[in-house]
């Protein structure tokens, strides 16, 4: 069972990171004077990109998740958020781009309906996803279409009540290591999700038949009653009770 508690100074820096993970879940649906808050922190090109968003809850949900992570990564450096600068991939995963240190700190964000969840690792590459659990009406034709055969065949074979759920644990597995690896969603297919007896989530690769869980930890959670989320972190001895869980807190962003 995971427990999610909340962050201390004596946890949050760099040396904890060292042997473990820490996965982070916080609500962007915010109060408008924790908005502002956040916002001042932002870059001018990340302020530019929440104007562009057409609807005014899409911009205070990105002002919020793009806050937060900067709040969070601050901790961890014990810089000023505002500080922090980051460059960007030809997929457009960011990574920090100031930061002169031997440690690289590596993270990775995702949000879905009013929720955001984020991993931070040392020296790993590292890839999360969320989902909020909607019905979705065709599942099964999207199964088909984005999955291999053997997993659109297993959500098929299920009663319709449990297919929406295995659909939402293989897309949030894929396109964790897609995210982890920075291939985009262009290389869904070439991902193969398999459930073992005892219910957990193998990884392995159709093209070459390499078993993905030997260089790839992977695992799933819950952050919350109507959410499912996945993480992958390249391995390197990396055991799945090293995975430390954190709820940002409102005390906490206005204290960084």
């Amino acid at each position: 069972m995971i427990l999610w508690h909340y962050p201390s100074k004596n946890l949050i820096n760099l040396t904890n990171l060292k042997n473990a993970l820490h996965i982070w879940r916080a609500d962007i649906d915010l109060r408008p004077e924790l908005l502002t808050k956040l916002a001042v922190n932002l870059s001018l090109d990340e302020r530019q990109r929440a104007d562009r968003f057409y609807f005014e809850r899409d911009k205070k949900k990105y002002i919020a998740s793009r806050g937060l992570l900067r709040i969070i990564l601050s901790g961890y450096l014990n810089i000023e958020p505002d500080r922090l600068e980051f460059r960007y991939s030809q997929q457009g995963k960011p990574e920090l781009n100031n930061i002169d240190t031997e440690a690289r700190l590596c993270f990775n964000v995702s949000h879905s309906q009013d929720l955001a969840v984020y991993a931070i690792a040392l020296n790993r590459a590292v890839g999360i996803d969320l989902e909020y659990l909607r019905q979705i009406a065709d599942v099964q034709q999207l199964a088909e279409r984005f999955f291999s055969r053997s997993e659109s065949s297993l959500i098929n074979a299920l009663p319709e009540s449990q297919q929406q759920q295995l659909f939402f644990r293989f897309w949030t597995i894929k396109e964790a290591y897609l995210k982890a690896t920075g291939e985009g969603l262009s290389g869904l297919q070439a991902i193969a999700v398999s459930i073992t007896p005892e219910n957990a989530i193998n990884l392995s690769s159709t093209e070459s038949n390499i078993l993905l869980n030997n260089q790839w930890f992977c695992t799933e959670f819950k952050p919350g009653a109507e959410y499912t989320g996945a993480l992958v972190v390249e391995r390197k001895d990396l055991e799945e009770n090293a995975i430390e869980y954190f709820t940002l807190e409102t005390d906490y962003i206005m204290n960084h």
